[in-house]
């Protein structure tokens, strides 16, 4: 994939696997999968267990818990939302964990509301509700992991008293909506760089996670 390719992808699946090779963050591809499963519960009815797996794999990748050891019993909902939050849980390769819950989080989307729920599948109106809720998951990966092809470099200067009280309250409340006065925090800080503040000013969507927040945090 290229720069001008990655700008204006709507498909995570290719933005995911072409980060393979320059992050090696497990943490960030663990929370690109709950901010898609925290979309989605807004939309597709999920059970309490189910809830519990997104809750702890989030704790997981922010070291609040050393284990992502759950019980997840199956219960009656939709068997790709189901596997969406079980994918948050994975273990084995970050890139498909990102991958899975993505794509089982916007085929449970897709499919919600319809009745018998697979009756519609690959119709007209789920295509297009698949590809609305995959194009927002697009936005999602460039929230949390930027433009890999311009990596920036947080100068230490920006990270002022206030830039880093700012961040770490964002990052722990998930208000996203003071991203433009960290913005302004930052600009006041020496901050010029034009991809760090039209991001915090932009209209997301916005996850935990957030490359911006997490650079000024020190977060990887």
């Amino acid at each position: 994939m290229t720069e001008a390719e990655w700008l204006v992808a709507t498909e995570p699946e290719s933005m995911v696997q072409a980060l393979r090779s320059v992050v090696g963050s497990w943490r960030k591809f663990r929370l690109f999968a709950v901010a898609c499963c925290k979309r989605m519960v807004q939309t597709v009815p999920v059970p309490e267990g189910s809830l519990r797996a997104v809750e702890l794999a989030e704790r997981y990748a922010d070291g609040n818990t050393s284990s992502l050891a759950v019980h997840v019993p199956w219960e009656p909902c939709s068997s790709a939302a189901w596997h969406a939050c079980l994918n948050c849980l994975e273990t084995d390769d970050p890139v498909e964990l990102a991958d899975c819950a993505s794509g089982n989080s916007s085929w449970a989307v897709a499919e919600s509301g319809q009745v018998p729920p697979h009756h519609n599948a690959r119709g007209p109106v789920f295509k297009a509700r698949l590809a609305a809720e995959q194009t927002v998951q697009a936005s999602l990966v460039c929230c949390i992991f930027g433009n890999p092809f311009r990596p920036v470099a947080f100068a230490p200067s920006w990270r002022s008293e206030t830039a880093v009280s700012l961040a770490a309250g964002i990052y722990e409340e998930r208000t996203f909506d003071r991203l433009p006065i960290l913005a302004d925090a930052l600009e006041e800080a020496g901050c010029d760089n034009a991809d760090v503040l039209n991001h915090l000013r932009g209209p997301g969507p916005h996850a935990r996670g957030c490359w911006v927040v997490d650079g000024v945090l020190g977060k990887e």
